[in-house]
């Protein structure tokens, strides 16, 4: 089974086609490749990297070394939510 960013979603209800990137279901486009040059040349286009972003520690310590106080992340790790 494939993993999922948090933009998985949205990006379903938009009409996405996915693809297999290294394990993350990402989307590829939404309409024609044509169509999202020109939209992506003539609006915006976005780039989500949260697959990027894996970290994994191992052990009962692993949440106070990921602790908002040792600045390897942002927030408490025993306040997030799977």
């Amino acid at each position: 089974m494939l993993k999922k960013t948090p933009l998985h979603g949205l990006y379903a209800e938009l009409g996405a086609s996915f693809t297999d990137f290294a394990g993350w279901s990402m989307p590829l486009r939404y309409t024609s490749e044509l169509a999202e040059h020109h939209a992506v040349r003539t609006t915006a286009g976005i780039l989500d990297l949260t697959h990027r972003g894996e970290i994994e520690l191992p052990g009962p310590e692993a949440g106070r070394a990921l602790d908002g106080r040792h600045r390897v992340w942002r927030d408490r790790v025993d306040q997030v939510r799977e």
